[in-house]
């Protein structure tokens, strides 16, 4: 390149020559000639210097831009000086690609992108509108109704589970491309599909106990018998019952609640007092019981030592209404007397010293015990009342001659009645194998009892059984109680009876016959001599032991029941239970209060009937060898299970009401109770 200079000009006068000056236009002409020579060979410089580039993606539709350097677009092709470039592709619903390139000598290059679809979203949502967990490719997404967001296009294995619903499966493509998609999965019922409204709404709705939702509800609910129950505060309880099949389509149109009754709140000094209501047993103090109605009930309190007292109220519907009261203390006077004047009379597990002598005692139940070394203690138990001398005289009996004077009907402590059974020969317990409606556990063995025991003659009441514990209950059955003071209790647990055993025995001061570690029966004593629940074989003896032989069924050899000997799944029943014996009524739909019905041939109530029985032994099932003879068998040493035996109010098969019927559980029932045993020396 040629630099330039610049210096100073001297004006000199102008004189024309006759040289001609040269044209503008020819300057220009040159310039233009020199631009195009120079563009021919910039252009046939690029074009020796080109190499070929292609660029495409897939898929194809989109725009395509290369950028940088020295390039010329001829369609989706190229040409490029080498050096760096920029790429970028872009189409609506894909992912832009931005890339860096280096074009080299190479004559000819290819350059391929593959575009990814943008994400979608996706609402989920069943057809009645029913809940469920959602699983896509295995994993747990939430619960219908669902949206997920941000979900990459392509094909996911949904499953979707739901109560009352079969699983659902099916493959489901995703478009993705930033689209949304709504998705109505048509779930199949796994029962029958339910409407029901209630006046006023908002009722809680339940299915068998569990609560589906409230009032208007619509939904699934599962085969078999079902109880709909409608509550809402400050109505009654709406119920009933239904037998509900898959594919039923069922609606209980809508339901008017009635208002409730009354709410009494019952406070009572000293608290701790036990209150009925119209005879049945609901708690104690303080206590809120619910009134059933406007009429007039029956209110009682009492608790150990104090008065009984005894109200008759009525409360307006929606009402609440608050009973306090202060409980008397009560006492009564009780003569102690025996055939020997130096006997010892203890009260309580406390000394008062000689007999002879009159005690002022409260007017709860007391445990007495009179004794005097060599003979047989006098074990009793009294009561007293208010005003009115009770007189107790024990005949203490020589040890020598206790043993062919033992009692054939005693009471204990609690006023429970005991019968004196004495076995004497061998007997047979099970069933022959040709014998209508045998299971195969009913295996036939030959047994010998070698000691006499005592046998409560009725089950366990729900009063007894609270003496022991306060809290429990029986529970109810729809709209009827199992909770009632002289029905059998039920709804406990095998080691919940022993421990009813070990606490009567504490109140007699016998040996306790199990161990109990935290609520748990962990060993067994049955040569103990306090109460206990009865062996196996020992019950078996109790129920069929006639001077007949063994006995088939209480009431004899027929399958047919006689009229009132048991109370069983009979027509009455019809409302709780599907299967009957048709043609038998004993008047209770449910339990009935113990001795009820006609007792067996050893003076012994609802051996069969009112409810089953646990028993003391393990469950299994024993082979012996033919001819052997057990004596005081007991069971196994360990298992899972404990046997049951008799019948119940919801047994009524030719099977179940045998008396060779055995049954075996690990849970409570509200058909299953049990009585008491001890040794009778």
């Amino acid at each position: 390149m040629s630099k330039s200079f610049t210096r100073p000009l001297t004006a000199t006068p102008f004189e024309p020559t006759s040289v001609d000056k040269p044209s503008g236009k020819v300057g220009y002409s040159r310039l233009l000639v020199w631009f195009a020579i120079a563009s021919v060979g910039s252009i046939l410089l690029f074009i020796l210097l080109a190499r070929s580039v292609y660029i495409d993606a897939e898929p194809i539709e989109g725009l395509v831009a290369l950028d940088g350097g020295f390039s010329l677009s001829i369609g989706k092709r190229y040409l490029a000086i080498p050096g760096e470039y920029r790429v970028a592709v872009s189409r609506e619903g894909y992912v832009d690609v931005d890339d860096t390139v280096s074009v080299s000598w190479e004559s000819v290059q290819n350059f391929h992108y593959r575009l990814e679809k943008l994400p979608g979203s996706l609402s989920l949502f069943a057809t009645d509108d029913a809940g469920g967990l959602v699983y896509m490719n295995g994993r747990l997404r939430g619960r219908l109704p669902l949206q997920v967001d941000e979900l990459e296009a392509g094909t996911y294995r949904l499953r979707v589970t739901s109560d009352g619903y079969l699983p659902y499966e099916q493959e489901l493509l995703v478009e993705g491309m930033g689209t949304h998609q709504d998705v109505e999965l048509a779930l199949i019922a796994n029962g029958a599909r339910l409407s029901v409204e209630s006046s006023p709404a908002g009722a809680t709705f339940s299915v068998n106990g569990k609560e589906l939702g409230t009032t208007p509800f619509k939904g699934v609910i599962p085969p078999g018998s079902a109880e709909f129950i409608l509550q809402h505060t400050g109505y009654k309880p709406w119920k009933d019952l239904a037998v509900v099949r898959v594919g039923d389509e069922i609606s209980l149109g809508e339901i008017n609640l009635l208002p409730a009754a009354g709410v009494l709140d019952i406070t009572s000094t000293p608290s701790g007092a036990a209150v009925t209501l119209n005879d049945e047993y609901r708690g104690t103090t303080p206590l809120s019981v619910a009134m059933p109605d406007e009429s007039e009930h029956q209110i009682e309190i009492y608790k150990d030592g104090y008065q009984r007292l005894v109200r008759r109220m009525s409360i307006a519907k929606q009402s609440k209404e608050r009973l306090i009261v202060e409980l008397a203390r009560s006492s009564g006077d009780v003569v102690f007397e025996a055939n020997l004047e130096d006997a010892e009379v203890i009260i309580d597990q406390r000394s008062y010293g000689k007999v002879n002598q009159t005690v002022k005692l409260p007017t709860r139940a007391h445990q007495v015990l009179i004794r005097k070394t060599g003979y047989r203690d006098y074990v009793t138990s009294v009561t007293p009342r208010e005003g009115v001398e009770q007189l107790i005289r024990a005949e203490l009996v020589s040890l020598q001659s206790a043993a062919s004077s033992l009692a054939l009907v005693t009471k204990n402590s609690i006023g429970m009645q005991l019968k004196l059974l004495r076995p004497t020969e061998t007997f047979r317990i099970g069933a022959p194998r040709r014998e209508q409606g045998r299971q195969a556990n009913e295996v036939e063995r030959t047994i010998k009892l070698s000691r006499p025991f005592y046998v409560a003659t009725h089950e366990v009441t729900n009063t007894e059984f609270k003496r022991y514990l306060p809290s429990h209950s029986s529970g109810r059955v729809g709209d009827q109680s199992l909770d009632q003071i002289s029905h059998p209790a039920v709804n406990l647990s095998w080691d919940q009876a022993a421990g009813f055993c070990n606490w009567l025995s504490l109140q007699e001061g016998l040996d306790q016959a199990y161990e109990i570690a935290e609520g748990r029966v962990v060993s067994s004593n049955l040569e103990a001599s306090g109460y206990r629940l009865p062996t196996e074989v020992e019950w078996a003896y109790a129920a069929r032991f006639s001077n007949q032989g063994m006995m088939r069924y209480t009431w004899g050899d027929s399958a047919e029941p006689l009229m009132d000997s048991a109370n069983i799944a009979d027509e009455s029943a019809i409302k709780f239970i599907a299967r009957i014996f048709r043609g038998y009524n004993d008047r209770f739909s449910l339990t009935a209060p113990v001795g009820s019905f006609t007792p067996n041939q050893l003076g012994l109530f609802d051996m069969s009937g009112n409810v089953a029985e646990w028993v003391h032994d393990f469950y299994e099932v024993k082979v012996i060898a033919p001819g052997k003879v057990e004596t005081d068998p007991s069971g196994a040493a360990r298992g899972r299970y404990h046997v049951v035996r008799g019948s119940g109010w919801k047994h009524a098969s030719v099977t179940e009401l045998r008396l060779s019927f055995r049954d075996y559980s690990d849970q409570p029932r509200n058909d299953l109770g049990f009585r008491v045993v001890k040794w009778a020396n």
